[in-house]
């Protein structure tokens, strides 16, 4: 049986320096790998800027509630105010976990470390247990 032609086609890959190709296969849609791999790869790297750049949020935000908590466990304070999580650019709605303690209040987990309303105007600092 003949092998079948197939008629020129546009390679989806932006930067192709060839821009058209015949195909080999009825489903192919890149002139070569080579224009897959890039393809996919400029295709997925804004999902990979986001992601590492969210992840790299919730770090930080880890690092100052760390801090946080270390100066009041030194000053011997309970709880703090709202403001100051505004002020150091906490995220509070994309923790990684939630949880509720005893008294049902939301816990937002970062990675070691967690916040939890403590009264109107307050916020508790929480440590996770190793």
């Amino acid at each position: 049986m003949p092998k079948p032609i197939y008629e020129e086609r546009y390679c989806l890959n932006s930067d192709c320096p060839n821009i058209t190709f015949i195909p080999q296969r009825s489903d192919q849609k890149f002139c070569d790998t080579t224009c897959r791999t890039r393809y996919h790869f400029l295709k997925n790297r804004e999902n990979d800027l986001t992601l590492y750049s969210d992840l790299q949020n919730l770090k930080r935000a880890d690092g100052i509630l760390k801090r946080l908590y270390a100066n009041c466990l030194k000053k011997g304070i309970y709880a703090i105010p709202k403001e100051i999580l505004e002020v150091e650019n906490i995220p509070i709605e994309s923790a990684i976990k939630m949880t509720n303690d005893p008294n049902k209040n939301r816990i937002h987990w970062y990675f070691n470390y967690g916040i939890t309303p403590d009264g109107e105007k307050n916020i508790r600092i929480l440590k996770k247990d190793k």
